[in-house]
């Protein structure tokens, strides 16, 4: 049995939502909307941890991370955990 709730915002809040909503369920939207806002937080973290680093340490950790594949893919997948 499916379960339903109710999400109470502002008259105003809702009529801005609807803009965007358009034919799509609540369910749909939200759920759309709630990824999207995920996801530009994961590309807005990478991006300032990337300018968190100088260029030389960028190259180092790219020269680390290719070592590290290269050891990983000489073991078995057992050998791993």
């Amino acid at each position: 049995m499916i379960k339903y709730t109710t999400i109470t915002v502002k008259s105003e809040v809702k009529k801005e939502l609807e803009k965007y909503k358009g034919e799509k369920s609540w369910d749909d939207f939200l759920l759309n909307l709630l990824r999207e806002y995920i996801r530009l937080r994961r590309v807005k973290a990478a991006k300032e941890l990337e300018e968190s680093f100088t260029k030389e340490e960028l190259d180092k950790l790219e020269e680390i991370f290719k070592q590290v594949k290269v050891k990983w893919e000489f073991k078995k997948p057992e050998e791993l955990f």
